[in-house]
């Protein structure tokens, strides 16, 4: 896990940082590694600074102190988190290790205590070393972005084909002096799926920020509210009687009706 941290130009200590591991599940892990040196050049290049080496160095983590959590009702939650050890960090570019007995963990906590006097602190590389050996703070994966062409491919389709069909469907069942009205509706329609999708993400949220539908379940969740709709949509479908009303129809008609002359008295 590459992590580049800096506070807001501000020497307070500590700083935390929390970090959950990978595929959101406990590991039995034993080794942590972190590298204080960062890419904080580039920090201060955009601030239009360019300090000498020592300066950048002076803001790397000096002491850190490693702490493990099974499991987390908030984040904030500080007593599920137990203290592993210490870290006192030379100033090298290169991995560092803390070993300590093998513990279970799903949530990994590092509280920087000090730095080497400079006037922000900054880390760089985490990882997380299971027993066996894997860093489950990053798989490391790189998955390819094909991977999305299907879906997408569904996903185009099925707008396609829902849109077309409901823009058809509104228009042709609208009354002639209603049609601008009932599309408005359809549009509207939209609109409240929008927003019934933002006020759930505001409801899931807890006072963290985070969601309390948690991995798959967010996904699972909006999938059963489709189907909900879905049924709905079948059982009012069955008992609809449709008319259609199509601009132009009886053009001729009223038309043959225009030139009809009065008969005589």
């Amino acid at each position: 896990m590459k992590v580049d941290e800096e506070s807001e130009l501000k020497p307070g200590f500590p700083q935390e940082i929390v970090i959950r591991l990978r595929e959101r599940t406990a590991w039995e892990i034993n080794q942590i590694g972190l590298n204080p040196a960062t890419q904080l050049a580039e920090f201060f290049k955009a601030k239009g600074k360019e300090p000498a080496e020592d300066e950048i160095k002076a803001c790397w983590a000096k002491e850190v102190e490693v702490l493990v959590a099974p499991d987390l009702k908030t984040v904030g939650d500080k007593d599920s988190f137990q203290s592993v050890g210490m870290l006192t960090f030379e100033q090298q570019d290169e991995t560092q290790t803390i070993q300590f007995d093998a513990t279970t963990a799903e949530y990994v906590k590092l509280r920087i205590l000090s730095n080497h006097g400079g006037d922000i602190v900054s880390f760089g590389e985490v990882s997380v070393d299971s027993v066996d050996g894997q860093n489950v703070a990053a798989s490391g994966e790189l998955p390819s972005i094909a991977w999305q062409i299907l879906a997408y491919a569904i996903l185009t389709a099925a707008e396609v084909m829902v849109s077309i069909t409901t823009l058809e469907f509104s228009y042709t069942q609208a009354p002639k002096k209603m049609k601008s009205f009932i599309m408005s509706l359809y549009l509207l329609s939209v609109t409240l799926g929008n927003l019934f999708t933002a006020a759930v993400n505001w409801i899931i949220q807890d006072p963290d920020g985070n969601s309390r539908l948690d991995g798959p379940s967010y996904y699972w969740f909006f999938t059963g509210t489709m189907l909900v709709s879905a049924v709905g949509f079948v059982v009012i479908a069955k008992k609809y009687k449709g008319q259609t009303f199509v601009q132009g129809d009886d053009e001729d008609e009223d038309s043959a009706g225009d030139n009809t002359e009065p008969a005589a008295d």
